[in-house]
């Protein structure tokens, strides 16, 4: 099967999950609270794409966009460039 990957992280998390257990329980929680929202809003964005989360891996994900072939007036060559195209334009709305 032929797809576009996209693999996506928080860029030093390791720092910031660390500062946030320095404060305790607080902190475990806050961090909770706002890795969820990312995720969320990472999900939605990722759906407006088409783009399919095929692993969750700590505070990264997996998405891939599967060539679609439901379009009869698309040769193979477009089906290629819209699925490259809707990938790209999510990460760069992410």
């Amino acid at each position: 099967m032929e797809t576009v990957c996209l693999f996506a992280d928080i860029s030093g998390f390791t720092n910031i999950s660390e500062a946030c257990a320095n404060l305790g329980i607080r902190g475990n929680e806050e961090l909770a609270f706002c890795i969820n929202r990312y995720m969320e809003g990472m999900a939605k964005n990722l759906a407006k794409y088409g783009g399919d989360i095929i692993k969750f891996v700590g505070d990264a994900m997996i998405v891939m966009w599967p060539r679609s072939k439901g379009d009869p007036d698309m040769n193979e060559e477009d089906e290629k460039v819209t699925v490259i195209r809707k990938a790209i334009q999510c990460a760069y709305d992410i």
